[in-house]
């Protein structure tokens, strides 16, 4: 009888074990990267992916096209230079001339295509069993240097494209909004979206061709998750961006008064150069924004740019290396947070 009750016993608790293992198996940690096929976004699954602080499983990248989702894996993953395949129905071999990326098993490409009839049930797939997401603006400016540090351009996509990514990127928050399994959203901005507009500021991040996308992002997403208690969401507003090495000291506001651009000029000032950082910096903070647990407010906006101290020849030096691995971002971001609750409570 004892023999019988302890067969029992060891029995059920196999059987417990083994349920909770394919429990575990099946519920994987997934993070979702919008615009993945942006060079930022390449940088930003790759860092998230050999972060050892963070614990996602799968990175999924969504994709416009499939040469997007094509470009994505072989960049991430490599590529294999052609391959032969032997034929079942004989011994003859086919041979492939076309470079075949690398299978990873922690990178899922998924494309959602603008012009589909289920775009929005599709988009929403994406999010459902998502536990975070960042979602990248593809639309976001940058700054390309011509000569020297003194010569330079603000690029902003053409009107056209811009709408057509800024249309995407409202629904992507939507579709966002809708999953129940989302508790972190990090949104990539852009400096001068401050209430208290001034035309100088917002030419240096391209005028207002660059910056009506952001605005009405910005907008939406805090419609779409102001009053979801639960989830934490970050409003990264980005400097123009550079292809510039990363690793470079950051300096934070959360003012939401647009503070480190006006921190660039004064009124004597003829050169409206604003704010940088490079996207492998960009991507960097916002792989740290992902981590738990969350130490920054519910909901904030979050200006970011390199230190002044530091420039363009500042990247990829040691200097700028042994400062910027010496920072303590989550100090820095939450000091910086804790800008507009002050005002807020100074103010009451």
């Amino acid at each position: 009888m004892i023999s019988l009750l302890l067969f029992v016993a060891v029995f059920c608790l196999v059987q417990e074990v083994e349920s909770l293992s394919m429990s575990t198996a099946e519920t994987k940690n997934i993070v979702v990267i919008t615009h993945a096929a942006g060079r930022m976004g390449k940088l930003l699954a790759l860092q998230i992916h050999e972060d050892p602080d963070l614990q996602f499983d799968t990175v999924r990248a969504v994709c416009r096209t499939e040469e997007e989702a094509y470009n994505v894996q072989c960049d991430l993953g490599g590529i294999l230079m052609g391959s032969k395949k032997k034929k079942e129905d004989d011994d003859t071999t086919t041979t492939n001339n076309k470079p075949q990326p690398i299978p990873c098993d922690w990178l899922e490409t998924v494309v959602v295509k603008d012009d589909n009839d289920n775009f929005e049930s599709n988009l929403k797939k994406v999010f459902e069993d998502a536990s975070a997401a960042v979602l990248c603006d593809a639309s976001h400016n940058e700054l390309v240097w011509q000569n020297d540090e003194n010569e330079f351009c603000v690029i902003v996509p053409a009107q056209d494209e811009q709408n057509a990514l800024s249309s995407r990127l409202l629904q992507e928050i939507e579709a966002a909004s809708s999953s129940t399994t989302l508790d972190r959203v990090v949104l990539r901005s852009s400096m001068g979206l401050a209430s208290d507009e001034e035309k100088k500021s917002q030419t240096m991040m391209g005028g207002e061709v660059a910056l009506s996308g952001p605005r009405k992002a910005e907008q939406r997403l805090k419609e779409c998750f102001d009053t979801k208690k639960g989830r934490s969401c970050v409003v990264l507003r980005l400097g123009a961006l550079t292809d510039d090495p990363g690793m470079v000291p950051l300096v934070f506001d959360g003012s939401e008064k647009d503070a480190l651009l006006f921190a660039r000029y004064d009124d004597d000032s003829t050169t409206l150069h604003p704010p940088i950082l490079s996207r492998a910096d960009a991507a960097r903070v916002s792989t740290h924004l992902l981590k738990k647990p969350w130490f920054g407010p519910q909901y904030c906006t979050l200006d970011c740019a390199w230190k002044i101290k530091f420039g363009r020849n500042s990247a990829g030096t040691e200097e700028a290396f042994i400062a910027a691995s010496q920072q303590n971002l989550a100090a820095d971001i939450l000091t910086a947070t804790a800008m507009k609750e002050t005002a807020t409570v100074t103010a009451k």
